[in-house]
């Protein structure tokens, strides 16, 4: 099997995305490789109608995306590391993800993964997303179930 030489911690910011991002880190350690770190911010929908009256929502967007980067930044001094590519899109994780993946030459992809439960079971996934559309590896961390 051949090195990793870049990999992608995809990551979606919460307090129980650490053990993902450490390891991820740890992968990157073990193979000499660059590790970048991204997070997609979902699409909003921007208006409603509520009986036929247009209702205008706030676009959050530019929020969500700010408060992205500050999260990556965050957490790529967390991991110490040193002039890591972080990026943050808006659209779609299980798109998104696997695209960037291809744009650089991405060739393990990190992501967590949760226990779901109840109707969660009937929708996709971010990770099963991933894993379907990803033209590299895929490691899936098991998150909050242990």
């Amino acid at each position: 099997m051949e090195s990793y030489r870049h990999i992608l911690l995809a990551t979606d910011l919460s307090e129980d995305n650490d053990a993902v991002a450490e390891r991820a880190a740890d992968m990157a350690a073990r193979h000499n490789a660059r590790l970048s770190l991204a997070h997609i911010v979902e699409q909003l929908p921007v208006d409603y109608v509520a009986e036929g009256v247009p209702i205008e929502v706030p676009d959050v967007t530019e929020t969500l995306e700010q408060e992205a980067r500050q999260g990556l930044e965050q957490l790529s001094r967390k991991l110490g590391l040193v002039d890591a590519a972080c990026w943050v899109q808006v659209g779609s994780a299980r798109v998104d993800i696997p695209e960037l993946a291809r744009e650089h030459s991405v060739d393990l992809i990190v992501v967590g993964a949760r226990e779901r439960h109840g109707l969660s079971l009937l929708l996709p996934s971010t990770t099963s997303g991933v894993l379907h559309h990803a033209p590299c590896d895929v490691l899936a961390v098991q998150m909050g179930s242990q």
